[in-house]
């Protein structure tokens, strides 16, 4: 049974009793069917909530304030400033997967697979906070905690994991940039879903990978023996 209908359930009982002491009994279906509707619609509500945004779901951040897109432009290269362009169905370099690091908290690196690289804070930079991307190390500079403003329209602020005081915001140049305190719709980034995805090749905590070699397709393996030095 649903947490949220159970919570109503002894409601219902008290309703019963107490009706019942007061000679009302002809409208007693309708009262709990009404309240069980009830029940069931913030089921669903809290069920959404609790598994938004989806882990390995694909999406295109856009920003409130202006309408555009978080994008690398389409350029696969290391150190590739990130900025809001257009939305563009088209362009692969707005699609970021929500890689999840954590089933306790909402711990996402976001990840273009296209172009192979991740969202990094780049925060010891010369220009810290400033977003721009590199491969995917899914360390605290590439991990955001994602505050949920909306669920219901898909509405988030991205925050640094290990500082959640620096907010991401978009700039009046269109860069993006973590900053202490910020608020406001230019911090807010509506998720627009695209399409699931699975990425099980980055070194995410929690998951259990094959390491082949590319060429022959052969896997390390230890061959059963579990003892220190034992050869691979």
């Amino acid at each position: 049974m649903d947490v949220a209908v159970s919570l109503f359930l002894p409601i219902f009982a008290d309703i019963t009793v107490y009706c019942g002491k007061m000679g009302i009994n002809h409208n007693m279906n309708n009262m709990k069917k009404t309240f069980l509707f009830v029940a069931l619609m913030l089921a669903t509500s809290f069920a959404f909530a609790a598994s938004f945004p989806q882990a390995d779901g694909v999406y295109r951040l856009v920003n409130v304030a202006t309408g555009k897109a978080v994008t690398n432009g389409d350029v696969a290269a290391h150190n590739t400033y990130l900025s809001v362009a257009d939305v563009d169905a088209a362009s692969k370099g707005q699609e970021w997967t929500m890689v999840s690091l954590s089933s306790k908290e909402p711990l996402f690196v976001l990840y273009n697979e296209n172009h192979n690289q991740a969202i990094d804070m780049a925060l010891s930079s010369g220009t810290p906070g400033k977003l721009l991307q590199w491969d995917a190390t899914c360390t605290d500079n590439q991990t955001f905690y994602v505050n949920v403003v909306d669920a219901s329209t898909g509405i988030v602020q991205l925050l640094c994991k290990g500082e959640r005081e620096l907010v991401l915001k978009v700039q009046n140049d269109g860069s993006l940039l973590m900053e202490k305190g910020a608020t406001g719709e230019l911090t807010h980034f509506r998720l627009d879903f695209v399409k699931q995805n699975k990425v099980d090749y980055l070194p995410v905590i929690g998951r259990y990978f094959i390491i082949r070699e590319q060429s022959s397709g052969y896997a390390l393996n230890t061959r059963g023996v579990k003892d220190n030095n034992a050869r691979v």
